[in-house]
């Protein structure tokens, strides 16, 4: 990796939450939470229905971006 290309300020170590589609499946990310308060970001598909526990996975930025 580049650093230069890096597009977050964060270090590809930070840990996120991302749905199991996009990681698993390789769907598309339909949007990004980045949370004020601790930090965390989240990758959301385009689903109406709110994910449960069950439909999400602990990775890391790294992960999300390649």
């Amino acid at each position: 990796m580049n650093p230069t290309n890096w597009p977050f300020t964060d270090s590809p170590n930070k840990v996120a939450i991302a749905n199991k589609k996009i990681v698993i499946g390789g769907e598309w990310i339909a949007y990004v939470t980045h949370d004020l308060d601790c930090g965390m970001w989240q990758f959301h598909t385009s689903d109406s229905e709110l994910a449960s526990e069950d439909d999400v996975m602990v990775v890391n930025l790294r992960n999300v971006y390649d």
